[in-house]
């Protein structure tokens, strides 16, 4: 009201003062609601570090200033970012260690064992060395550095430990799923057969003996994590002191969740509002594809089906049988088939096969040639898949890709194999299925309409949520399951002291008719008749 009088009653210093009020108040605006930030992204994969890539940018985009560990930093720096780069260490120490276990031991899909094994103790390891990087120690030890809030990577429990130095609220952010030991932190609920956690090979419809193991394998990853916690608090001591919190006291720290998928993807999970679904921030729009592989697939009479596993499973290191599977029956499709290659020469190959070590494949997948997408289930894959409308058959091999794979049964967009017992008939018959059935096309693209709508607003959902917490607004989001044991989560004390209560009453009503019968029974008997003398 005020600026408007003054402006009303115009002169030149009246203006200057109105510019100088306007920008003034721009510059408090903005030095009240910038935060630093201090994100912890310490898993050496590609598809992880695209999707905090994107977070970063927005998040700095936005006026924040961001420190970041990161195995993977961008190429050009980012204004307001400034990242601490372990990429030699992390990616050299995990290729080494699963490597080493690799050799040591028999693959296996319990996720349990694996997750025990082989992922737990190589995240530990690359964490560690992570803190003990020369970068992390420069900043853990200058004692001018303060954060408004912490963003630490959600599968890497120990990534929130850097917390134990900086007195800040924390984020846990996901580039996929979010764990069952994450949503009972923030409060969420969870159940083995509603709302599977990601490591499960099986998601609805099932019977009474698949509820019976889905429930036996959550259990058992509950027990993982509580058996693992005392390692993560040694840990934690060996790098912040013997009077550092435990890795349960940090935890009531964790304020918001954000995971990268969609709620259709979680099950339609109710979750409180501390909870974001940013859904599949990695993907971008398609570019033009190289003219050669335009051109391979604008001739391609009947269409193509595209084949990759991934860059953690290379179609090149199948068994010989399970190879010879797929090109047998590859040779006698109807259609191309185009296939990511990393190993040398394929002798016999199908002349309807072609090979290629690289493929811009979130571009190359809009193309309307592309009929089915042979894949093994990785989530990141699996977004643009939809994206692009493409139906899709998987071969889930560990981690999450299982439950992806389900998800295309469950949403009618594709199928599963078993890409260990595969054989020539059943391959062959679900290629033709997938490429030739509209219904998948169909439903898929339904599924993407949908998908869209939530990724239009979800980093920007996420980016509030920063902001929120980084200014201590976000603690009345917290549900109140947050701070419950897993006991009272379940109500089991109450259902336990029902049990107690309705056992005691049991057995006080059976004794009661016992001795009941015995008084009536002494009370019925005959006399006994006495003798006369």
């Amino acid at each position: 009201m005020y600026v408007g009088l003054a402006y009303k009653g115009s002169n030149k210093m009246t203006r200057v003062y109105f510019v100088l009020l306007i920008l003034s108040g721009s510059a408090v605006f903005q030095s009240v609601h910038a935060a630093r930030m201090l994100c912890i992204y310490p898993v050496p994969f590609h598809s992880h570090q695209a999707v905090f890539h994107v977070m970063t940018e927005a998040l700095a985009a936005d006026g924040h200033e961001l420190v970041v560990l990161t195995p993977l930093p961008h190429e050009k720096p980012i204004p307001n970012v400034t990242e601490i780069d372990v990429h030699d260490i992390s990616y050299k120490l995990w290729e080494d260690k699963y490597g080493e276990y690799q050799k040591t031991h028999e693959f296996t899909a319990d996720p349990v064992t694996f997750w025990e094994d082989a992922v737990t103790p190589i995240i530990h390891s690359v964490v560690d060395a992570q803190m003990s990087s020369p970068g992390m120690q420069a900043l853990i030890n200058d004692q001018n550095q303060h954060f408004d809030v912490i963003l630490a990577e959600a599968p890497a429990p120990l990534s929130i430990m850097i917390a134990a130095r900086f007195d800040a609220p924390i984020i846990l952010v996901s580039s996929f799923f979010g764990s069952d030991d994450n949503f009972l932190t923030i409060g969420a609920p969870i159940h083995p057969i509603y709302f599977p956690e990601y490591n499960m090979q099986k998601v609805g419809n099932m019977s009474f003996w698949e509820r019976v193991k889905q429930i036996y394998t959550t259990l058992r990853l509950r027990w993982m994590e509580r058996v693992l916690k005392e390692k993560e608090n040694a840990m934690i001591r060996k790098h912040f002191g013997n009077d550092a919190p435990t890795i349960t006291e940090l935890k009531k720290r964790v304020e918001m969740l954000f995971v990268n998928v969609h709620p259709i993807w979680d099950n339609n999970r109710p979750v409180p509002p501390s909870v974001v679904y940013m859904g599949a921030l990695h993907l971008r729009d398609p570019k033009p594809i190289p003219k050669d592989l335009q051109s391979y697939l604008d001739a391609s009479r009947n269409g193509v089906v595209y084949m990759s596993l991934g860059s953690k499973i290379r179609f090149s290191d199948l068994p010989a049988g399970t190879m010879q599977v797929f090109l047998n029956v590859f040779a006698s499709l109807p259609y191309d088939v185009l296939i990511k290659w990393n190993g040398g020469e394929l002798k016999n190959k199908p002349a309807n096969v072609r090979l290629e070590k690289w493929l811009p494949q979130n571009d190359m997948l809009h193309h309307p040639k592309i009929k089915v997408f042979l894949m093994q289930g990785g989530l990141q894959s699996t977004d643009e898949a939809i994206a692009a409308n493409v139906p899709l058959i998987g071969f889930p091999v560990y981690v999450d890709q299982f439950y992806n794979a389900q998800m295309f049964i469950k949403l009618d967009i594709g199928r599963q194999l078993d890409i260990q017992t595969i054989n020539e008939q059943d391959l062959r018959q679900t290629i033709m299925d997938v490429a030739e059935n509209e219904r998948y096309r169909r439903n898929i693209a339904a599924l993407s309409l949908v998908l869209q709508e939530q990724r239009e607003g979800g980093l920007q959902r996420a980016v509030r949520g920063a902001a929120r917490v980084a200014a201590r607004a976000a603690r009345p989001l917290r549900s109140p399951l947050a701070d419950a044991s897993l006991a009272q989560h379940l109500m089991l004390d109450v259902l336990a002291a029902v049990a107690a209560g309705a056992a005691a009453a049991t057995v006080t009503a059976a004794a009661l008719i016992v001795l009941l019968c015995r008084a009536v029974r002494r009370a019925t008997a005959p006399q006994p008749k006495l003798k006369s003398k």
